[in-house]
């Protein structure tokens, strides 16, 4: 919910921007779980970020999204990669060889653990407000236009 409540206020909100980042709740490469959880997010994580060395990151990430229900399914990745028209070889390559897009996901999980995030999703503004998980209820798009305002107000 949180990420398509995001997509919608940036096309609405004049100067809000996303900088989306990375903390799958995985074991298989979050070093903070010691068993399986969200089995999935290392590799879906890896997947949109592939599909963003083709141009299509944020068409990637509403894709994982839409079908995280599905995503235990390893035929879904394929129906994905079709979906959004990215050259299936180039992709496999670089979810399974290239240390650039695994040591970028390391550094996302890296900063996460380093300011002691337990769960997502979590929302920082400009690098210092948090607004952890308290989204629910249609709350975010106020919240953020709030924020705006403010900071408007500020720099008058």
């Amino acid at each position: 919910m949180l990420h398509s409540q995001l997509r919608k206020l940036v096309g609405e909100t004049h100067g809000l921007k996303v900088m989306h980042k990375d903390y799958p709740m995985d074991h298989q490469c979050n070093p903070a779980l010691k068993k399986p959880f969200h089995t999935e997010a290392c590799k879906t994580a890896l997947f949109v970020r592939c599909a963003g060395e083709q141009g299509r990151y944020w068409e990637a990430a509403d894709l994982v999204f839409e079908n995280q229900k599905q995503l235990k399914d390893p035929e879904i990745y394929n129906t994905m990669i079709l979906a959004l028209t990215l050259e299936s070889k180039a992709l496999h390559h670089c979810m399974n060889e290239d240390a650039v897009i695994k040591e970028a996901l390391m550094t996302d999980i890296k900063e996460a653990l380093t300011h002691r995030f337990r769960g997502t999703p979590v929302i920082i503004f400009e690098g210092t407000e948090q607004l952890v998980s308290n989204w629910a209820g249609g709350r975010l798009g106020q919240v953020v236009r709030d924020y705006i305002r403010k900071k408007r107000y500020q720099s008058k």
